[in-house]
């Protein structure tokens, strides 16, 4: 049976924030802020070399593991920065791998897989699907238009304290599980799936992210153009 990495990448952001002391769900972190209490050194610095992000460390005993960040991003960008380096030295100390440098674009010489934890287990830490999901629901209801998905995009960014890009992200690879909670699903048993996964059970999801301006989206009918999808869910 195919390991749902989706659902045990989620369990384990929630153990990495339990461990940092935060409720699996909790929202809101200026982790940037709070790092001083989790005995890792972190320094912002204006990086020189075009794209990187940020980049981590992992140190020796009794030696602090590392985190740097990029000035010349946005202080929201920084945080979710933060968050992506946070999830290489608590998913990926087992790889053997010490340093990480993290880049607008995943190059040649990173790992693709390990790059999709770190940014969709950022992702999680700071968006918890938990809490999202509803909140999308209640806003845009079932007849979501271009101009109430962009507002909700500036709401949901000022409430998780990320950039915009990262609240389009959410929208983009939690689509499934957003379609899960428009047809009843209770949001603790949605069914977590990666879009790899998706693909090799034949499920292809529009997102909210593809309106256009002006156009407005009838929930209940594109649910009903789906039945036979949404009959294996």
């Amino acid at each position: 049976m195919e390991q749902n990495c989706k659902k045990q990448l989620y369990s384990d952001v929630a153990r990495i924030k339990r461990f940092m002391i935060f409720r699996k769900d909790q929202y809101g972190i200026n982790l940037v802020q709070e790092y001083n209490s989790f005995g890792i050194k972190l320094k912002a610095i204006p990086f020189k070399t075009h794209g990187l992000r940020g980049m981590a460390a992992i140190a020796e005993a009794p030696d602090p593991d590392v985190i740097l960040l990029n000035t010349k991003r946005s202080p929201l960008e920084q945080n979710f920065d933060c968050g992506h380096e946070t999830m290489h030295l608590g998913l990926h100390r087992h790889t053997g791998q010490k340093t990480f440098n993290c880049y607008d674009e995943v190059t040649a010489k990173q790992n693709p897989f390990l790059e999709w934890q770190a940014n969709e287990g950022s992702a999680e830490f700071f968006v918890p699907h938990r809490i999202f999901i509803p909140m999308l629901h209640e806003v845009l209801g079932l007849h979501p238009t271009f101009q109430t998905v962009q507002e909700f995009i500036r709401l949901a960014s000022n409430t998780f304290m990320v950039p915009r890009q990262v609240i389009r992200y959410r929208l983009e690879n939690l689509k499934y599980e957003i379609l899960q909670f428009y047809i009843g699903i209770d949001v603790y048993d949605l069914e977590l799936l990666s879009k790899a996964q998706q693909e090799r059970k034949g499920l292809y999801i529009r997102s909210l992210n593809s309106l256009s301006y002006g156009e407005q989206l009838d929930m209940c009918e594109y649910i009903q153009q789906l039945g036979g999808m949404l009959c294996e869910i």
